[in-house]
């Protein structure tokens, strides 16, 4: 059991933070440490319920889509200043080794080094895999009240096997996406992103991640808010 009994340990602990300070003198560290695992246990409980709730809401939308539905943004973030609108993705893929092996050969450089070059091209299949990255484009929220529709485009395909491109930082699985052919009324253009080396547009396609949108018509919060500024 050590010098202290438990009750005497904490009845210590106690002493020590009344005396200098760390904890008022109406708590105790047992209250303290008991809220703490309580916090935890909150926190925990919370965050599990939220990814509950959005792996059911991307099931419900995926198992209910279907080709040239109309898509519409979700609107659980309507009254959200912060909130910019939709992003939209593009699908992209490795040059294969056929096509890296081309274009070395094009290069004007000695034979030698173009075999050596050929020979060290990476031939493992998960790293020619494609990838989902952020787009130059995005469904704007301003534009959703000007023109008076949260229709951003209709569906053309669902993917479940592609994943969004990985950094050092977030390793990444494939998930669902929708591909959309978007409406351009409420589109919203920057700077063409710069491909990472050796990569290529792997379609023509806009994707969406299903818990960005919902079915079924103009949103119910959308109406409200469409007829309370007229």
């Amino acid at each position: 059991m050590g010098i202290f009994k438990r009750s005497d340990l904490w009845d210590t602990l106690d002493d020590i933070g009344h005396f200098n300070g760390t904890i008022p003198w109406r708590s105790t560290w047992r209250k303290r440490s008991f809220g703490l695992i309580a916090t935890g246990i909150f926190v925990i409980v919370g965050a599990m319920a939220v990814g509950r709730f959005q792996e059911n809401t991307i099931m419900g939308n995926w198992s209910h889509a279907k080709e040239n539905d109309p898509i519409y943004a979700d609107t659980s973030r309507l009254r959200d200043t912060a909130y910019f609108g939709v992003t939209l993705f593009r699908r992209i893929r490795p040059l294969d080794h056929a096509e890296l092996s081309k274009a070395i050969n094009e290069m004007n450089i000695p034979e030698w080094d173009k075999s050596n070059r050929i020979t060290q091209l990476d031939t493992n299949s998960k790293s020619h895999e494609p990838v989902m990255i952020y787009s130059e484009a995005t469904i704007d929220r301003d534009s959703m009240f000007k023109y008076k529709t949260f229709c951003i485009g209709t569906l053309l395909l669902k993917d479940s096997l592609t994943a969004q491109m990985p950094t050092k930082d977030l390793a990444t699985s494939a998930q669902k996406w929708f591909a959309i052919k978007p409406n351009k009324q409420l589109l919203s253009r920057s700077e063409m992103p710069k491909l990472p080396l050796n990569y290529v547009y792997a379609d023509d396609y806009y994707y969406v991640d299903p818990l960005d949108i919902t079915l079924g018509g103009e949103p119910a919060a959308f109406k409200k808010a469409r007829l309370s500024s007229q």
